[in-house]
C-alpha cells in the first residue's frame, strides 16, 4: 500500500509539471471563486455570530436554524462546534444537527443559480424552499435534540471580537485551502480523461461552485438543470463534506450518517421541487 501511495504521489508530480499553466489557472479560478462568492457570503454571517454566541447568555435550535440559512454550509459546522464548545450540545445532538442542517447560502441560489443558470429568479426560489422543506423531513427524524442554556462566562466584548476574527480567519483559510484542492483534482480530471465541458458539470459531486457553472455549458433543458441543481445544493458536494469534518475535527462525529443524510436530503428535495416545478409551469401555462 505504501508503494502504491509513493506511487500515486509521483505520478500526479509528473503530471503538475508537465501541465504546470493548466494547474496554475486552476488555483488562480479557484481564488477568484472563494474571492467573488465565499467571502462576501460567509465572512460577516462567521464573525457576527461568532460574536452573538459569545456574548449571549441562551441558545436555542431556532437561532442555530436561522444561523445556518441565512449564511449555508460549511458555516453550519462552525456554529454546531461552537454549541459543542460552549456545552449546549453534546456529540449526540450534533450528530443530529449535522444530518439535516445543510444549506447553501440563498443569495446564491436566487441569483447565482435562478437568474444566471435558470434566467428565472423564480425558479432559484424553488431550489430553495425544496431544500429547505425536505431539510424539515430530515428534521422529524431526528427527534430527542437537546440544546441547553448556558451560563456564558462573558470576557471583554474586545477580547470576544479579538477571538471571533481570529477563528473566522482561520476557518475562511481552511475553507479556502480545501476549495482549492478540489479544484487542482478537477484539473487532474481534465488533464487525464479530457472530458467535454457539457459534461462537466458532474464536478458538482466533488465541488458545488464548479458544476453549477458547467450547467451553462450543457446541452440540458431547464428542467434537469433545475434538478441537478437540486440534487447539488441538498448533497452539498464532497469539498463541503470534507469542509464540515476538517471544521469538527476531534468532535467524535461520524461520516456515514452524514453521507446517508445528504442523499436522502438530496432525493427529497428533488421529489419536492418536481411538485413545485410542475405547479408553476401549469400556473404559466393557465396564464
Amino acid at each position: 500500500m505504501k508503494y502504491i501511495t509513493y506511487s500515486i504521489i509521483i505520478f500526479l508530480i509528473i503530471i503538475t509539471i508537465f501541465n504546470f499553466n493548466i494547474i496554475i489557472t486552476s488555483i488562480n479560478l479557484s481564488f477568484k471563486t472563494c474571492i467573488n462568492i465565499l467571502i462576501p457570503s460567509i465572512i460577516p454571517f462567521l464573525l457576527i455570530s461568532s460574536i452573538i454566541i459569545k456574548r449571549s447568555s441562551f441558545t436555542n435550535i431556532y437561532i442555530l436554524y436561522l444561523l445556518c440559512i441565512i449564511s449555508g454550509s460549511p458555516s453550519n459546522a462552525k456554529y454546531i462546534k461552537d454549541y459543542i464548545d460552549i456545552n449546549s450540545i453534546d456529540t449526540n445532538t450534533a450528530q443530529k444537527l449535522l444530518n439535516y442542517l445543510q444549506f447553501v447560502n440563498p443569495i446564491y441560489i436566487l441569483n447565482g443559480i435562478g437568474l444566471v443558470i435558470l434566467n428565472d429568479k423564480r425558479l432559484g426560489l424553488i431550489i430553495f424552499v425544496s431544500n429547505l422543506l425536505s431539510s424539515l423531513i430530515l428534521h422529524s427524524f431526528n427527534k430527542n435534540i437537546i440544546i441547553r442554556d448556558f451560563e456564558n462566562k462573558k470576557d471583554t466584548l474586545f477580547n470576544d471580537i479579538s477571538t471571533s476574527v481570529k477563528e473566522t480567519i482561520n476557518t475562511i483559510l481552511y475553507i479556502i485551502g480545501v476549495i482549492t484542492s478540489f479544484f487542482i483534482l478537477t484539473s487532474y480530471i481534465d488533464i487525464l480523461f479530457n472530458i467535454r465541458n457539457e459534461y462537466k458539470f458532474i464536478y458538482g459531486i466533488l465541488e458545488i461552485t464548479q458544476g453549477i457553472n458547467y450547467l451553462n455549458h450543457s446541452n440540458l433543458n431547464t428542467y434537469y438543470k433545475l434538478i441537478i441543481s437540486c440534487f447539488f445544493i441538498s448533497f452539498g458536494g464532497l469539498s463541503i463534506h470534507m469542509q464540515v469534518f476538517g471544521i469538527l475535527d476531534n468532535k467524535k462525529i461520524r461520516y456515514k450518517p452524514y453521507l446517508i443524510s445528504r442523499l436522502i436530503h438530496s432525493i427529497l428535495s428533488i421529489q419536492i421541487a418536481n411538485i413545485f416545478y410542475y405547479i408553476y409551469i401549469k400556473i404559466l401555462i393557465w396564464i
